[in-house]
């Protein structure tokens, strides 16, 4: 595979303050109904919420600041059996397991095992990846726990495994084709299950026993997690959710072994969920069992190995297996999951002793109401705390405006389409940055971004509503780069006007020029089969244009099923489907058209063909050819992406 160039690609993003007070207003709820005064009312508006938006079922658990868990299931865990939910529920957590695997990992540093800025090639030298900057950028531990080793995301290849019974090692050794180092580890965020699996790992191996076996008689006992397993069979027995593909739908969600399990493949209920986020509003400790010191827990929730921490000191972002993020003015820390047709989070306020557990049975969106209820409730006669200080040094904001394009895809072969899909827009106006989205229909930065940043000092900014920075501009080798979120939110470098204005030029040009061999072929298709044009030149010159057109829309109807619903690329791309056989038979096409249409286009080229059908011949199948060089330079011509 080749090395990541951040110059040459990617995918894409993104004073003084003298009204203060008008700027820091916090951003008014997108649902204007009262906040649940209680939690009779709260359950009511949980049904209620469940009926309105057709969910099949919820199981929601709240961590008060006297300790007390409140949890209660909703709804139905089974839509053809009618099975209640209940607080006992198994679900698939998914990457929330990524936070057993860091709290496993400060246990084993805790006791002198391991330390964080180990060098992976130490502590797993038999596992397989790539890093070209090994010599003076080795892959660490804490890399991995960060996701900041530059590795890719979960594959479709390695998404399932062949079976139950494969050990740790077999499992990354298995698809190691998305460990290979895409930058000089630490310093840009790419979220990636196999480098936590990887993590899981070299835990094992400090420990001298089975990952699994480990987490279970180290966290999950010592927590009273009862029911939390990473057994297929014994969540069955146990009782787990079923998962559904859309609110609407009776479809259930395959269920299949997973080939990560440390990453992502625990089940639990959300009785255990709701200790293990006890155990870390009290440092560690649960009910006379201490786990973890209170420095531990803390390490766990601030990020350390990105350029917006080692160099500004921004402390919002990817963490060792939990992340931060703001709502509603509060800085809650935790993770959230996405798989199986179960969506899950835990969040957090270390602060105020509080917190809550949602786990619901539908990979959809409405599932952020339930959590939003859950979050209101317990913030309901909280005040938020202070926004962040107001920089007060002479900067010029102009210096970090222009176009910024994101550098840090989870998957590489996303960066073809990065100019166009992740691209941000940074202006300087009333002592603030406003930061938009070019394409903010299609574009996911904009819930990550937000519309307005405020000076914090440093090249530093924050959202509205966060409390402390969070967003940092940096120059790293003569390039400046703005991290969002510290990186969490995703890693950008800035390009000049003319470079977007030439990427969005060419790529317009080529889609009406291509395009226009359909409107063509709507007049010579008809003439040709009733034989009024010659079927010789004239045929050759039109059928490769139009076959390399329809490779591309092929193409890119698949590709739009990732830019519709990102979360059902793991349930789609895995399996021979209309959506990867569209891919594959696209990207096939058209390099193979348009090769044959310049071809022929120069065979014919002193033919009695009018020049206009010549040249428009020529240059569609020539820009074609172009086309297919910038895929093939991602890796996607041809790309069958069910073993990729």
């Amino acid at each position: 595979m080749r090395n990541y160039v951040p110059g040459m690609k990617g995918l894409t993003l993104l004073g003084l303050l003298i009204a203060a007070p008008s700027l820091d207003a916090v951003t008014a709820r997108a649902d204007p109904s009262p906040v649940p005064g209680d939690l009779t009312a709260l359950s009511d508006s949980i049904r209620a919420l469940l009926e309105e938006e057709n969910l099949p079922g919820a199981s929601v658990a709240l961590i008060l600041p006297s300790g007390r868990i409140w949890s209660r299931g909703f709804g139905v865990a089974n839509r053809r059996t009618q099975q209640p939910m209940t607080e006992s529920t198994l679900f698939r957590v998914g990457s929330i397991s990524k936070m057993f695997i860091a709290a496993a990992a400060l246990q084993q540093q805790e006791r002198g095992h391991l330390d964080l800025q180990d060098p992976l090639r130490t502590v797993a030298p038999d596992l397989q990846f790539e890093n070209p900057w090994s010599e003076e950028h080795p892959v660490r531990l804490v890399h991995l726990l960060e996701h900041t080793a530059g590795f890719e995301g979960t594959h479709p290849a390695e998404v399932y495994a062949p079976r139950d019974s494969m050990s740790l090692r077999e499992q990354m050794n298995y698809h190691p084709h998305s460990q290979v180092a895409r930058w000089p580890p630490g310093r840009f965020t790419a979220y990636s299950d196999p480098g936590m699996n990887m993590a899981a790992y070299a835990v094992q191996q400090a420990a001298d026993r089975p990952f699994i076996a480990y987490v279970d008689d180290r966290l999950f006992q010592p927590l009273g997690m009862e029911s939390i397993t990473y057994d297929r069979e014994a969540a069955r027995r146990r009782g787990v959710a079923t998962g559904y593909v859309t609110p609407r739908s009776s479809a259930e969600m395959g269920k299949r072994p997973l080939l990560l399990r440390p990453a992502i493949g625990a089940r639990a209920s959300v009785r255990d969920m709701a200790r293990f986020v006890k155990m870390l509003l009290q440092r560690g400790r649960l009910d006379g069992h201490r786990v973890l010191q209170p420095a531990s827990i803390r390490r766990m929730e601030v990020p350390r190995t990105t350029l917006a921490a080692t160099r500004r000191d921004v402390q919002i972002g990817m963490g060792l297996g939990n992340y931060s993020r703001e709502r509603n003015g509060f800085l809650w820390h935790g993770h959230a999951a996405t798989l199986g047709g179960h969506v899950a989070e835990v969040r957090y306020l270390d602060e105020h002793d509080r917190g809550f557990v949602a786990l619901v049975n539908g990979s959809f969106g409405e599932h952020e109401q339930v959590e939003q209820l859950l979050s209101d409730y317990l913030t309901r006669n909280l005040r938020p705390p202070p926004p962040g200080g107001i920089s007060s040094e002479q900067v010029d904001l102009t210096e970090y405006e222009g176009y910024y394009v994101s550098v840090a895809p989870r998957y590489d072969a996303l960066g073809a389409f990065a100019p166009w899909t992740r691209l941000l827009h940074v202006r300087a106006t009333d002592l603030v940055l406003n930061v938009e989205p070019v394409l903010s229909s299609i574009d996911p930065v904009r819930s990550t971004a937000g519309d307005t940043w405020l000076p914090a000092g440093q090249g530093t900014f924050r959202g509205r509503g966060d409390p402390i920075a969070s967003h940092a501009f940096i120059t790293k080798n003569g390039e400046q780069y703005v991290q969002i979120n510290g990186g969490g939110g995703g890693s950008f470098r800035r390009i000049s006007p003319a470079l977007v204005w030439a990427y969005w030029s060419a790529a317009l040009a080529a889609l009406a020029l291509m395009a226009s061999t359909l409107l063509f072929a709507v007049a010579w298709i008809p003439g040709a089969l009733v034989g009024r044009r010659s079927r010789g030149a004239h045929l050759q010159l039109r059928i490769w244009p139009l076959l390399a057109t329809v490779g591309v829309v092929l193409f890119l109807g698949g590709v739009a099923v990732v830019l519709r619903d990102p979360t059902d690329v793991g349930r789609l791309f895995v399996t021979p489907n209309v959506y990867t056989l569209s891919l594959w038979i696209g990207s096939t096409v058209l390099p193979l058209a348009s090769g044959v249409g310049v071809v022929q286009a120069l065979r014919c080229y002193d033919s009695s063909q009018s020049d206009l059908v010549w040249w428009h011949a020529l240059c569609t199948s020539a820009v074609g050819l172009l086309l297919a060089g910038w895929l093939a330079y991602y890796g996607l011509l041809g790309v069958r992406v069910w073993v990729y």
